[in-house]
Order: structure tokens, then sequence, then C-alpha cells
């Protein structure tokens, strides 16, 4: 099979697609070695993404989130002559492709969160998901719960999903980790991940109960956050909140390591990848209950419903007054791990590529 990956639109810093796609094309070359795969990306994405020698990448001159958008559109399907399939693994196919064609799309955050963007991206998912569904001959989504949604939103949709699930990053690591370190916040700094709860609730910690604790912010710089410091300086947590940016690999499994839990408040999440990064590094999760969250941290995470600052609160005492008691779910995220691998993902979507193909043919 000669396979065409349509990565044009990952950010320099790669990020949930971005890891999706890494592991996607290491585990696919390692289980098919008769497979020919060419990534066709931007440069700056192909600077960062690790791939296997044996993998061709393509790399377009475009920064820009709509420069990225448009050669995706104009230039890509000149380049398909050769090639058996395509996938477009970032929530949008190509309007026009030549060859059958798969998508995947990870969430509906701007159908079910719309506050998250701008009216401009809203409207290029709106249309470019509408289209894909109909268009493109498999539909690959990573949980159920954006399996349903894209049911409830797009019901052409319906008979040509398959639900995979990805997985880590990382393998589980069962040496001890530190305990009582800070508070761990791992996402995009953009309004759906809900940093300003998380920030309430360390607030509430202080002020209700007189316990301080720190909150360390790992993630790019996203949008719609021009506030935050003007929200950190009126809840008096200026010396209490450390932003680290973004990090790579190992300084983020020192991250979760060393953190007393990973606060993870996000409003709507199509999988909640670091639940499982956090897990498979011993540290316990606080997340909200909504969307894929609960079908991915499974019994290793404690919940609390979405947006309440008090129950987010309680969580965070219980993780200071009985550290011991609140970290018994550490085995129950190790046991979570085991149900994701990255080689069943990757054998799961060769078979959906061979149903788009066949369907194609029929």
């Amino acid at each position: 099979m000669k396979l065409a990956l349509n990565a044009l639109t990952l950010p320099r810093n790669l990020a949930g697609i971005g890891f999706y796609t890494e592991k996607l094309i290491e585990n696919l070359a390692a289980i098919d070695p008769g497979i020919a795969i060419t990534l066709f990306t931007n440069r700056e994405a192909a600077d960062a993404i690790r791939i296997p020698g044996n993998v061709r990448v393509e790399g377009f001159g475009f920064s820009s989130t709509i420069g990225k958008a448009l050669a995706a559109q104009a230039l890509l399907p000149r380049r398909l002559a050769g090639f058996d399939l395509l996938h477009s693994v970032g929530n949008v196919g190509l309007f026009s492709c030549p060859i059958p064609q798969a998508v995947t799309i990870h969430d509906l955050c701007q159908r079910v969160v719309p506050s998250r963007f701008g009216a401009l991206k809203r409207a290029y998912l709106n249309l470019g998901e509408a289209w894909s569904t109909r268009s493109c001959g498999r539909i690959i989504s990573v949980s159920h719960s954006t399996s349903r949604d894209l049911i409830r939103y797009y019901p052409k949709a319906s008979g040509k999903i398959d639900t995979i699930h990805s997985a880590s990053k990382y393998a589980v690591d069962r040496r001890p980790p530190s305990t009582g370190g800070d508070f761990l916040f791992v996402g995009t700094l953009e309004p759906g991940k809900n940093l300003v709860l998380a920030l309430a609730a360390l607030a509430r910690l202080r002020d209700s109960h007189g316990v301080t604790g720190n909150l360390r912010v790992v993630g790019a710089r996203g949008w719609k956050q021009t506030r935050l410091p003007e929200i950190i300086a009126g809840l008096g947590l200026g010396s209490q909140t450390t932003f680290l940016g973004y990090l790579d690999d190992e300084a983020l499994k020192t991250e979760y390591r060393s953190a007393a839990c990973l606060v993870f408040p996000s409003m709507y999440e199509g999988f909640g990848l670091p639940i499982l990064e956090a897990q498979s590094q011993g540290c316990p999760v606080v997340s909200a209950d909504n969307s894929s969250l609960r079908e991915i941290g499974g019994t290793g995470c404690h919940y609390f419903p979405t947006g309440d600052v008090d129950a987010l609160t309680e969580l965070l005492l219980r993780s200071r007054s009985d550290p011991k008691g609140f970290s018994r779910i550490r085995e129950d995220g190790y046991g979570n791990c085991a149900r994701f691998d990255w080689a069943r993902t990757a054998r799961e979507t060769l078979e959906s590529y061979r149903a788009c193909m066949a369907a194609a043919k029929a």
C-alpha cells in the first residue's frame, strides 16, 4: 500500500494531533513493513516530528494557520498521483481528493463548546467536518464520545465511523514517584482547557482552608488568554503560579512524577491525552467529568462535575490532607493505561484503510 498522510495543519509545537500522527506512523511502519508512507506536512512540524527513516516527508513552506489550510486544499491534491489512499489526520479532509480518503476527527469542540474558537476557525471546522463526513470513505474517531458527537451533528457519518482509541506516548513507569509536590496543569492555553477554574480552586484552597499550594502550568500559548495575568493578579496567585511553556517529553515526565496531582478541568475533550500520560507516570489525576474523560480515565481518576470550583477545591484539599488515601488510585491508573496500545491502534487503522479502499472499488 502507498499511503499519503495529510498533516499540513500541524503546529510547530506538537500537541495531541501531532503526537497522534507521530505514534501512528511509528507503529504502522513497524507492523506492516510493506506499507510505503509519505507524510505531507509543513516545514516547522517536519522539523519537530520524529518518524522512522523509511518514511518519506514532504514539507510545505507555510507557517500561518490559514496558509497551511489553503496549501492542503489547493496544492496537496496535485501530489497524490500513484498513492492508494490519503489519510487526513487533522479533523478536516480534502474537499477535492483524486484517491480514496479517510479522515481522523478527534473532537467536535467548535460544535460542543463554540466559545473556545473565533468565528473564522469555527466556520472552517464546521464546513470542513461536514464535507469530510459526507465525502470520506471512512471516518476514524478517537473515542466513543467523539463518535456519538459525530452522529449527533453529522448524521451522514453513521455507518462510516471506526472508533479507534489512541494511547499514551509514554510507557508505564512504576518507580515510586515523588509525593507532596505542586499541582500540575497540562494543556494548550485556550479557554476550553479551563485554567481559570484551576486558578479559582487554588485561591479558594488558600482563602477558605488556609492551605497554600502552587500550580505549575505546562503548555504552549494558545488563544483568547490575554486576561490571564489580570485574573492571576486579582486572585493574588502571582507567587503561586509558574508558567513553564511547552516542554519536551523528558521534562514533562519529570513534572508528572513530581506533582501532587494533575488538575484537568477541561470543558470538553475528544480523548484527553494528559490523563493517560499522568497515569503512566504514577501521577494522581483530578479530572472534570464530561465528554470522553471518564471513558479514557477509567477508575484511575478522581472526578468532579465540570465547572464546579467547590468540588475541585475539595479534591485538592484531600490531596494535601490525605495524600496516601488520595494516591490509592495510582494502581488503577497503571492498569488503565494497559487498555490503550499504539500497536493495536495501528492495526485497527490499517483495517479502516482497507475498508475505505474496498468501498471505493465497490
